[in-house]
């Protein structure tokens, strides 16, 4: 029996085709290639015509591992949740196997500012009892949580994907530390690019991603958005509406 690799989906739908940049089958396809460079694309439009976003890499994204949420940012009601429906008997091995960054030592400290004992069941801990433990959680200082939760695509590669799809003149790309929301890490990278087979008197775009995905609805409440137009682009000598 041959070995096998690849995957292939196949999806049939009815409806009106409009190409576009932005909203479209054909936009939202470029975008997923900007930021997966590693992968190749075919698009087959109902005209027949074929449109190829080719991988720019050959390196595929680094494998993403489930660890548990991180006490810094967790809210109350996802704690008391976690409180209720622990099979752990006492407090001090909740927080150890529950929380990712809590050894033993940092789950004693937790307890003691809690005024909570280790030993006490987690599932009898009252409402005041659980925001104490909470408040806790926020007066120690617990080391960051581990990173192989995520896959993030890099300075290089996000490069090479803005690069390969829209021809520029100039790229530049930042990442940021590790941040933690709701007991969860997340990490933000940007890329930013002008020139090239741009239009010169055209609009800014603003492309949003989320997990390697193009997120093209709901603009306006998105917070990228809203500080990219509060920049005072004067001050770089472009005129943005």
């Amino acid at each position: 029996m041959g070995a096998t690799s690849g995957h292939k989906g196949e999806l049939e739908l009815e409806g009106t085709y409009v190409r576009s940049r932005k909203q479209s089958v054909f936009g939202y396809l470029k975008n997923v290639a900007v930021v997966n460079p590693h992968a190749r694309i075919t698009l087959v439009e109902p005209d027949g015509n074929t449109e190829l976003f080719d991988r720019a890499t050959e390196t595929a994204p680094r494998k993403a591992y489930a660890i548990q949420p991180h006490p810094a940012g967790i809210e109350l009601g996802e704690l008391i949740r976690l409180l209720r429906y622990t099979e752990r008997k006492r407090l001090g091995v909740f927080l150890r196997e529950t929380f990712s960054s809590i050894g033993p030592i940092t789950a004693q400290e937790i307890c003691k500012l809690a005024n909570l004992g280790v030993e006490r069941t987690p599932q009898k801990l009252t409402h005041e009892e659980a925001k104490k433990l909470l408040s806790a959680f926020k007066q120690i200082k617990v080391k960051s949580p581990p990173v192989d939760c995520l896959s993030p695509i890099g300075e290089g590669l996000i490069k090479t994907g803005l690069e390969k799809e829209f021809k520029l003149d100039f790229v530049a790309t930042g990442v940021r530390p590790v941040s933690v929301f709701a007991g969860n890490p997340f990490l933000v990278e940007v890329g930013l690019g002008y020139g090239g087979e741009l239009d010169k008197e055209g609009r800014a775009d603003i492309l949003r991603f989320a997990n390697r995905v193009p997120l093209i609805y709901q603009q306006g409440a998105c917070a990228i958005t809203h500080a990219a137009e509060n920049v005072l682009w004067k001050n770089y000598s472009l005129t943005q509406p």
